[in-house]
């Protein structure tokens, strides 16, 4: 993840698409396996690429590791 891009909100994607990207990664059951069906929480990472969620999620530079947004 590009951390710098946090910085320059001109990178961050619009609030809805944050929230919906987080709720995806609410439902993903990889996710939900690694975290033992814990909802998210402020610094819930991904299982698959190890990425802060509530950060990645903000940042129009960046994807889903399995293609999900």
């Amino acid at each position: 993840m590009a951390i710098y891009h946090l910085a320059n909100p001109n990178h961050y994607v619009d609030p809805e698409t944050y929230r919906q990207r987080l709720s995806i990664c609410n439902e993903c059951p990889e996710r939900l396996e690694y975290s033992k069906g814990n909802p998210l929480r402020k610094l819930s990472r991904c299982p698959e690429c190890g990425c802060i969620l509530s950060l990645k999620a903000k940042l129009d530079t960046e994807e889903c590791p399995l293609g999900d947004w």
